[in-house]
């Protein structure tokens, strides 16, 4: 994963944090800004897959940003668009529930909280394949040594007892419906991003556990926008 910044030159619109869209080689694509908006850049991760094992090519403008783009280059972007933002006129408890690169997203909402909202609780609940693919490690433990009121809890599906020793993740193996049901506030309201089928079993036992979907909000990568939940 390579991590880029983009200084605003020129700004036509402004709009609420959110989504932003890079267009490369005649295409565009959306990407989840991964700061806290109000710095005069916008800030993205973008995951470049190895392809080697996989089935499909890489993609274009994933490759072309990996490959190409150098510092000092200008790139044609959008303003933030999307409806996937923190709502910060609440005030009680929020919790973050990241699968994969699903965590750029939550990881801006998290910055949003510790800079507007330091008081208010937070927490982020990240479930990732293993170390090799834990993004924004450090920054994470420094947000949470930072402010007293934000927690994270990192899973990594296929651990070792020795990430647990080294402080690497906090459990093995995936977030359990029971760890949902004792550690996520029943009043809180909750975001969650990652693949299609881990998002559809957070949000099932939220459900569950009694939360309504007025409190809870996701976004799905891909081109369907909704999904069924049990």
């Amino acid at each position: 994963m390579r991590i880029f910044t983009a200084r605003v030159i020129q700004l036509y619109k402004e709009k609420k944090a959110g989504d932003l869209v890079i267009g490369r080689h005649g295409s565009l694509r959306q990407y989840s800004l991964c700061a806290a908006p109000g710095h005069g850049t916008y800030r993205i991760a973008v995951k470049h897959e190895d392809t080697s094992r996989e089935l499909h090519q890489p993609g274009t403008v994933s490759s072309s940003l990996h490959e190409h783009v150098q510092i000092g280059d200008t790139l044609l972007i959008s303003a933030p668009a999307g409806m996937f933002t923190l709502d910060t006129t609440r005030t009680n408890p929020v919790a973050f529930i990241a699968g994969g690169i699903g965590l750029t997203p939550l990881l801006s909402m998290l910055q949003t909280v510790v800079k507007q909202q330091p008081e208010r609780s937070a927490q982020l609940v990240y479930a990732v394949r293993d170390h090799h693919f834990h993004a924004f490690a450090e920054e994470l433990q420094q947000l949470a040594a930072q402010n007293p009121a934000i927690s994270h809890t990192i899973f990594y599906e296929n651990g070792t007892e020795e990430d647990i020793e080294q402080k690497h993740c906090d459990y093995v193996g995936r977030i359990t419906e029971a760890w949902l049901q004792q550690h996520i506030p029943a009043d809180a309201e909750v975001y969650v991003c990652g693949p299609r089928p881990f998002m559809q079993a957070m949000i099932s036992i939220l459900l569950r556990k009694g939360i309504t979907m007025e409190n809870i909000h996701y976004e799905v990568f891909g081109p369907a926008l909704a999904f069924s939940v049990d």
